[in-house]
């Protein structure tokens, strides 16, 4: 645990700090303070002690990625640690922050959003309560533009598809279509939608385009809408070429 008072005062000047799989010393959020430069953060697979504290701290990140946090006391406090970056652009972290916190809460200077995925079993489902955290979350910014989930997962249980929970400045959205269903009936304002699930039936797809109004651009991996179009295109195509000239 020695490295981070032997190293840190050394690189003050640093402007991108990546921490992966190391264990972190209660001291740690002293040392990134000195960092004053910092506009980086990436720590995953960390360790960090039961009592290490944030209180007081105030970084000046705007870029934070959060991934894979272990706390000696079994508990999960990363949004202590994004409560003391408020000027965060930028962040990415694990979908179980929202479970583990009573408080959470995202950075009001926020532009996008990159969510880890729940690690569960295709027989498993995601609750309504997880989710609709998420979208409470979300639901207080008004500068995010980019939502993006990876990976797939597993369907949500119980959800009321009658509210909106996504912010009306959201633009663009990446990630599996059970998360979609956080922009209620309608997704407006939604100009580019991608969506990664590995099974979608063309009827869904066909029933999920009236309701992107605004959207410009839609990508899904779904080969049968592939061959749909192409189908299509060939009815077009031998149409016109059989008119009399």
């Amino acid at each position: 645990m020695k490295w981070a008072t032997m190293i840190i005062p050394r690189v003050s000047h640093l402007s991108s700090l990546h921490l992966v799989e190391l264990c972190l010393p209660p001291t740690f959020p002293a040392h990134l303070q000195s960092l004053s430069s910092l506009c980086q953060l990436v720590i995953r697979g960390c360790c960090l002690a039961a009592n290490t504290s944030f209180d007081q701290c105030h970084y000046l990140i705007t870029r934070l990625h959060i991934e894979g946090l272990c706390w000696h006391d079994h508990t999960s406090r990363s949004f202590e640690l994004i409560r003391t970056c408020p000027e965060v652009e930028h962040l990415k972290l694990d979908w179980f922050c929202y479970l583990y916190d009573e408080n959470p809460c995202l950075p009001v200077n926020l532009t996008s959003l990159v969510v880890l995925p729940p690690l569960l079993s295709s027989s498993e489902c995601v609750s309504r309560s997880a989710l609709s955290m998420l979208g409470h979350c979300l639901s207080s910014l008004s500068t995010i533009s980019t939502f993006l989930v990876e990976g797939t997962s597993p369907p949500v249980v119980d959800v009321d598809y009658s509210k909106t929970l996504l912010p009306p400045s959201l633009t663009k959205f990446v990630g599996p279509s059970t998360f979609l269903s956080l922009a209620g009936p309608c997704h407006v304002g939604l100009r580019e939608v991608a969506l990664t699930d590995d099974d979608l039936s063309l009827s869904y797809i066909m029933s999920m385009l009236p309701l992107l109004p605004d959207t410009r651009s839609f990508r899904a991996h779904v080969n049968e809408l592939a061959s749909f179009l192409c189908e299509r295109e060939r009815k077009e195509f031998n149409g016109h070429s059989n008119q009399p000239i």
